[in-house]
């Protein structure tokens, strides 16, 4: 898992804070500095194991002994101090604490030691690789409750639709106890619904419906990336309550599987896109079929499986040009053919019908080949 360092909403960032592009963030420069620390083979005290367990341990009898009552104050008073000091350690060590003992109350999970250790990892923004079976979800609501406790919204990512309803709906007593809202997004949700998602303390998704809603947010922003014109417009369609905008930005992300997310998942484009009909465009597909069952594997071109790209030959690009010498217009441009003959091998021999898409109803329906379920609204990129 992995959390990426916050930014909260407010008249300084705007209603929609998000880091700008090529900015070495918080959570970027923590990790170079540790991983020059960890290179010249020493580690800060504080990410010690037994610096954060004993820290912890020092409030656990006190809060144990505590009544539903006390412990309502002691949340109320946290959530006071983290919303005005931000995540400084001496709040995160009594919030682990706090979060641990509600943990144990509401759901008889009591944190180990190590996954107290996993979630200082987080909340100071680094990758902290658990095994199997060491909790990495009840690790996780260490960092994520203290972060909703701190006022930033917090978005719990993981690989699928179903990893999201099924950890949110486990964790939600924990988070209500700790009076956060909780919330998670699946396909097929309206607008309205995943606006209302997305006002909650803590919202569970997959990295696809945070990307595509994310896209979605951009095109309602329009190109002015001026920031002060653009926080200025966010707090006022706020006020009059005609805000079309889904997210509350890009504030503070807990990633699950971050190997998978963040590296076999982000292999694929996620381009948002509408239909619109072009008999021209059909007929540049037809033509670029029609030449692919000409070329020769291996001399025309070659197949990389393993990372799902295909690439012409010299001889390939030769036999191209050859056979769209009688053709005119988007043929002329030696790229712009190449690049649809690639498309055009792609779809022969990369994608298989029944694994990758499905045909229903005349229609390609994109298969998640990590589910196994229809994603219907969404298609492949350039065709």
């Amino acid at each position: 898992m992995e959390a990426v360092a916050s930014l909260k909403p407010g008249l300084m960032l705007g209603h929609y804070p998000q880091k700008q592009e090529n900015q070495l963030g918080h959570w970027e420069r923590r990790i170079v500095r540790s991983l020059r620390q960890l290179k010249n083979g020493v580690l800060q005290k504080k990410y010690t194991p037994h610096y954060i367990v004993t820290k912890v341990n020092r409030h656990a009898d006190l809060l144990a002994g505590l009544s539903e009552r006390a412990l309502s104050d002691q949340i109320g008073q946290l959530r006071t101090d983290l919303t005005r000091d931000g995540l400084q350690a001496r709040l995160i060590e009594r919030s682990f604490a706090l979060i641990r003992e509600v943990s144990y109350r509401v759901l008889g999970k009591r944190h180990f030691d190590v996954q107290l250790l996993g979630g200082w990892i987080m909340i100071n923004g680094m990758v902290a690789e658990m095994e199997t079976g060491q909790g990495k979800t009840l690790t996780a609501t260490l960092a994520s409750c203290t972060a909703a406790l701190a006022g930033i919204p917090v978005h719990v990512i993981t690989t699928n639709d179903y990893l999201a309803s099924r950890d949110a709906e486990l964790l939600k007593p924990l988070y209500e106890r700790l009076g956060l809202s909780v919330g998670f997004l699946v396909d097929g949700m309206s607008t309205d619904a995943r606006r209302k998602t997305y006002a909650s303390d803590i919202v569970h998704a997959s990295n696809k419906q945070l990307a595509f809603d994310y896209l979605r947010d951009r095109l309602e922003m329009g190109g002015d990336n001026q920031k002060s014109r653009l926080k200025f417009k966010q707090i006022h369609d706020e006020q009059q309550g005609r805000s079309k905008l889904l997210m509350r930005g890009l504030c503070y992300a807990i990633v699950d599987e971050a190997d998978s997310v963040l590296i076999d998942e982000a292999r694929t484009p996620l381009i948002l896109s509408r239909e619109c009909p072009n008999v021209e465009q059909e007929q540049l597909y037809q033509q670029a079929m029609d030449m692919v069952a000409k070329l020769n594997k291996q001399h025309d071109f070659v197949l990389n499986l393993h990372e799902q790209r295909v690439e012409l030959t010299d001889a390939g690009a030769a036999q191209i040009a050859d056979l769209s010498s009688n053709l005119s217009g988007f043929w002329k441009g030696r790229k712009r053919r190449e690049l649809l003959i690639k498309q055009a091998l792609s779809a022969n021999y990369l994608f298989e019908r029944g694994k990758q898409y499905l045909v229903h109803e005349g229609r390609v329906q994109i298969v998640d080949e990590n589910t196994g379920r229809l994603m219907s609204d969404r298609s492949w990129e350039q065709g």
